[in-house]
């Protein structure tokens, strides 16, 4: 079973005392339909997402804290060992279909070695 995890600053805070529905994810919502899907639910702490000037890729940071990961060991940014890693503080790249509801070729694209990425945006010419 999948443990939850929640992004909600206000209850891990302790500013309310609801407790999050839902676990950690990230939705697509179609406005025409108003139908909502989870497109990824394997991240942390999914934060900032991002889309391409063309509207084929979408970028979502992971954030995601964990103790017991020992992140500053890990000497590795480029190569075959970086494009296998799957972890906390990772921007991911998916490519994005415009009519399907789900993210796939899901990639690292960018790996902080320090803090966590907080949000992305993306250039106008990508």
């Amino acid at each position: 079973m999948k443990s939850q995890r929640h992004t909600d600053y206000s209850w891990l805070l302790g500013l309310t005392d609801t407790a999050p529905q839902l676990g950690a994810a990230t939705y697509r919502f179609t406005p025409a339909t108003g139908a909502v899907h989870i497109v990824e639910d394997s991240l942390a702490q999914p934060n900032g997402i991002a889309l391409a000037p063309d509207n084929r890729t979408v970028y979502i940071s992971d954030t995601g804290h964990d103790e017991a990961a020992d992140l500053s060991s890990s000497s590795s940014s480029s190569g075959a060992a970086f494009n296998a890693s799957i972890s906390i503080r990772t921007v991911y790249a998916y490519d994005l279909s415009p009519h399907s509801t789900y993210l796939t070729n899901k990639r690292p694209f960018y790996r902080a070695q320090e803090g966590v990425p907080d949000g992305l945006k993306v250039a106008a010419n990508g």
